[in-house]
């Protein structure tokens, strides 16, 4: 390609600068800018040198190129040089690029080959010749260094950032807190454009009555921006993407990071620290880099780990950067709530899949005081409550597609199978008409189950459950859908929850009258939807009753001589026990679009009722929010006067997540000042904060909680949900510790982990409040079956070894052998005292034996620890027999008297049945054998590594004994001395059982 003749002056021009003998255009690149871009071969007399870019035109054509041009030589370059002059000839000007290849070469590729040197002189052409920062004038604005990013979702950044674990959200806390304490006027109005895209435009301005000065253009946004937007910019793109291995060139990162440093004092604005700055902004630029939703976690996390590096330099350097230890602390608390509230609910899943271990005290309490009006079934905690059941896989669901992404959701249900384990006891629990009942005979004989069937059916139907992995069981849903279909209308007949029916009703009609795509025919949906839509309106005038003036009032009236305060909605008939527990349960059913919106029928006809209860329940919470009495600021449980009542964390919880609906916020406005609500919010969350590790100093406050009501504490935490990557590490630890058995070690395991990912420190959180409670709520012998032995034999006999058998000798008393003799002699009144053997079985220190003695037996001692049996026979004053197992006593032999005292609680309940079978054969037919159990000792291995059985009735322990050939005669109980405590070392609750047994006839 030839030259055009109007630039024939300018190409001898560039040929006599150059001494080049010739320099042909290879292909015409020019744009729409009016100067003409060539791609030129020129040639010498020395050979053919590298390719030539040539901008040749007018300088005002050229004026918007010339950055262009630079800018592309210091970001696509293969070592070539920017010529050192421009030509001009008349007014035309030639602004020529050399290169040293054919192909351009991205400056990241040429980046890591560059030399130390070469990546600073690069540095330094791009700021000097680029952007000209030499020449710009830098105006203050009164800004704070953290606006430098403008954050439109404060929270998607938090919760991103949390997503990499604690400390993820630690660095979020501290930004956030640093950003309202800090007030340093530095940031700088600067038209800022992107470094890496070329659309920097600088230029001369004239006419300026200040001098010549520098425009500086953008062509895309333009807004303001921190003076250092560039340098951190760029240092972080360095060490993220062009040295993600420092380790492998230290001298250049470090020449070129002290390079950007060198360039960012020397154009600091007046009165400003530069370093600090700099820090302050190289900070963000990473934080903001770790939150990103586009990058790889392996980047994000490389970019957590800078941030963190510069945040401890900038708290050693600046105290006010330290960040406020009491909002670190209820940072970690909460974080640790949350995950503790996760692990209660997953832990308390039975094997069947129902929830109810923790549900059985709640029952008990909720049973007292109904007069015999309704049953229990002892073995109620095998199965759990079908509200509660299916309340849990709603609120569980809800909550890890919340928390999680959907994918992230269907992982952790099909890795756990805890929804496909409940759905699979729902459907277990149909009866032969389809229809779900509650497995026990509480409330009437007739087998009407609306409510339970409706709530099962909300549990199942794809909404919930079926786009998370497929758990829906459509079989179960087609058949509970029948069932209503037919029997729907018959709800009057279910002496059953008024209110809980209602807010059932009103939320699966809702579901079956949307978009909602459900496992069910469409013929059966549209029918049962009918059914219900009907049933609907005698259902809310139900709630109600007109007295003789007409005027509607809360029914059922209480039964005579029942005081219960404001009017909740009280459920049965004639029954009382569920006031604000059932209105604090079932109303979130009531709530749709994440409880920004409450179901039209529910606002309309129960809206004002609704919000009197919900504010008489708010008048309990004290507030302002006292820290010196936390349990202030929980509401009362609901049976007596609120003044005598307990406070209870689990209906506090229950309230709080209603406070975090918007709806219900609301509503409320109606009745209650918006500032008084918010003040009582706040109180609320604060003593759940600050009272959910107080079980040993503040029992009482837990007597009611369940793990349902716990888990709902995890709405109240919605500002800060659990990062995802610790909930998927929390859950497989939870299926790790259900595997091995829930037993108290492995709960204390357990504790220690959740603190670890909540990066709490040792004063943050009592540790040993919430393992007591996770054991004595969960009762974590519920896995180990009769058979089974969790921990050997020898971890229990080394707890009685060495140093342990001194320190067990020293702390063992005989206050209880008071009571024990006296029983022990009336049985044995009309024995022989000719024959008086008598055998002690795990004698330990002898305690038992040495009493026997004094009584007059010739005593035999047993036990497996060898210090122990010394200790023993010097207090007997025989030497020590050898080492023996208890389950192998000696052969053909009877006695008087057998003794088991406390060593039986280490056995299996086999194996103490096979004890308990020789003990039927060795006794005289006359003898008396003695036992004593722990009864409701929930642990099964205790942290120093003893194996315990777990009995939490005593009529399980009779019963054992009665298959084996032994009558019991006698049983007391007595608490735990002090000093038992100490020798005993467990969280569980538990008393001492005592049986004196003679042989069945």
């Amino acid at each position: 390609m030839e030259w055009p003749p109007k630039y024939a002056g300018i190409h001898a021009a560039l040929l006599d600068r150059f001494n080049f003998t010739s320099l042909a255009i290879v292909r015409d690149m020019s744009g729409a800018s009016g100067a003409a871009t060539y791609l030129c071969l020129p040639e010498s007399s020395l050979g053919r040198p590298h390719q030539m870019v040539v901008k040749v035109g007018a300088a005002e054509d050229l004026s918007r190129d010339v950055d262009g041009l630079r800018l592309a030589r210091t970001m696509y370059r293969n070592a070539g040089q920017m010529l050192d002059a421009q030509v001009e000839h008349r007014e035309l000007i030639a602004l020529p690029l050399s290169l040293t290849g054919t192909n351009a070469v991205p400056f990241a590729e040429w980046y890591t080959t560059a030399t130390a040197a070469e990546a600073v002189t690069a540095l330094d052409d791009l700021f000097h010749n680029v952007l000209r920062l030499d020449q710009l004038t830098l105006n203050l604005t009164n800004r704070s260094v953290f606006r430098c990013h403008t954050i439109d979702d404060p929270a998607s950044v938090h919760r991103r950032l949390s997503a990499l674990g604690i400390e993820g959200a630690r660095l979020w806390a501290w930004w956030d807190q640093a950003f309202t304490r800090l007030s340093i006027s530095s940031a700088t109005r600067l038209a800022h454009g992107d470094l890496h895209g070329g659309n920097i435009l600088v230029s001369a301005s004239h006419g300026s009555a200040d001098g010549p000065g520098i425009d500086v253009v953008d062509f895309g946004n333009v807004g303001e921006k921190h003076y250092l937007a560039d340098f951190v910019s760029l240092e972080r793109d360095i060490v993220l993407k062009l040295d993600p291995d420092a380790a492998l060139e230290p001298e250049r990162t470090e020449a070129v990071t002290g390079r950007l440093r060198e360039l960012a004092r020397a154009h600091a604005p007046s009165g400003v620290d530069p370093d600090f700055e700099y820090d302050v902004a190289l900070a963000t630029r990473f934080m903001f880099s770790a939150a990103s939703a586009h990058a790889s976690e392996e980047l994000r996390r490389t970019a957590l780990d800078h941030a963190l590096e510069i945040k401890d330099r900038l708290e050693a350097a600046q105290p006010q950067f330290r960040h406020d230890r009491s909002a670190v602390r209820l940072q970690t608390r909460r974080m640790t709530l949350g995950l503790f509230a996760y692990s209660f609910l997953r832990l308390d899943q039975l094997p069947n899949g129902a929830w109810g271990r923790t549900v059985n005290n709640w029952m008990e309490s909720l049973w007292a005081g109904d007069e015999g009006s309704i049953t229990r079934d002892r073995k109620i905690r095998d199965n759990g409550g079908t509200d509660i059941l299916c309340g849990n896989v709603i609120n569980v669901v809800d909550y890890l597609t919340m928390a999680l992404t959907a994918q992230e959701a269907a992982e952790v249900l099909n890795e756990n199978g805890m929804i496909g384990h409940a759905s699979d006891n729902i459907a277990s629990r149909r009866g032969p008409l389809g229809g779900v009942g509650s497995r026990s005979s509480g409330r009437g004989a007739n087998d009407v189950r609306i409510r339970h069937t409706v709530m099962a059916l909300i549990a199942l139907i794809a909404d919930n459950v079926g786009h998370l992995g497929g758990h829906s069981r459509p079989d179960a849903a087609a058949a509970m859908a029948e069932y209503l279909r037919r029997y729907g209308s018959m709800w009057r007949e279910d002496m059953s929850h008024l209110f809980g029916s209602t807010m059932a009703t009103v939320r699966l009609v809702h579901l079956l009258g949307g978009d909602v795509k459900t496992t069910l025919p469409p013929d059966l949906a549209k029918d049962v939807h009918g059914v219900l839509t009907a049933a609907l309106p005698d259902m809310f005038t139900a709630l109600f009753a007109e007295d003789t003036e007409g005027r509607r009032l809360p029914r059922p009236t209480p039964p005579d001589g029942i005081s219960l305060g404001q009017p909740f909605f009280w459920p049965y008939s004639s029954f009382w026990r569920m006031e604000r527990s059932g209105l604090l349960m079932y109303l979130p059913l009531a709530l749709v679009d994440g409880g920004r919106a409450m179901l039209p029928p529910v606002r309309e006809r129960l809206g004002d009722r609704l919000a009197s209860c919900l504010v008489a329940l708010l008048a309990e919470v004290n507030a302002p929010f006292d820290p010196t009495d936390p349990c202030a600021s929980l509401i009362h449980y609901h049976r007596g006067d609120p003044g005598q009542a307990h406070r209870d964390w689990g209906l506090s919880a229950e309230l709080a997540a209603l406070l975090e609906a918007p709806a219900i916020i609301d509503l409320l406005k109606d009745m209650q000042d918006e500032a008084v609500i918010q003040e009582k919010r706040t109180a609320l969350r604060l003593a759940l904060s600050e009272t959910f590790d107080r079980y040993r100093t503040h029992p009482e406050i837990f007597h009611h909680t369940h793990a349902a009501s716990f888990f709902r504490v995890l709405w109240m935490l919605q500002d800060s949900l659990l990062p995802a990557a610790a909930l998927r590490e929390l859950d497989q630890l939870i299926g790790d510790t259900l595997q091995r058995a829930t037993t108290e070690s492995a709960l204390v395991d357990h504790v220690a982990a959740i603190l670890r990912l909540s990066g709490s420190a040792d004063d943050d959180v009592d540790s040993s409040a919430l393992v007591s409670l996770l054991v004595n709520k969960l009762e974590s012998g519920y896995y180990v079956d009769s058979a089974t032995r969790i921990a050997p034999v020898g971890e229990t006999i080394e707890a009685y070894r060495g140093a342990g058998a001194r320190v067990f000798a020293e702390l063992a008393g005989e206050s209880h052998l008071r009571t024990v003799e006296p029983i022990m002699e009336s049985l044995l009144v009309d024995h022989d005292a000719r024959t008086r053997r008598a055998l002690d079985l795990g004698t330990g220190t002898g305690r038992h034996a040495a009493l026997l003695a004094r009584m007059g037996f010739d005593v035999d001692i047993v036990d497996l620890s060898p210090e122990m049996l010394q200790v023993a026979a010097a207090r007997l004053g025989i030497p020590a027999p050898p080492p023996a197992d208890m389950l192998s006593p000696p052969a053909a032999e009877t006695y008087e008297v057998v003794t088991v005292a406390e060593s039986i609680i280490h056995l299996t309940r086999s194996e103490a049945q096979k004890l308990a079978r020789w003990i039927a054969d060795a006794l005289t037919p006359q003898g008396v054998a003695y036992f004593t159990f722990q009864l409701n000792n929930n642990s099964v291995v205790t942290p120093d590594g003893r194996f315990y059985e777990y009995y939490s009735d005593q009529r399980d322990i009779v019963e054992l004994l009665a298959t084996s050939g032994l009558r019991a005669e006698v049983t007391t109980s007595r608490p735990v001395a002090a000093y038992e405590r100490r020798m005993y070392p467990s969280s569980a609750a538990w008393t001492w059982f005592d049986v004196y047994c003679r042989r069945r006839p």
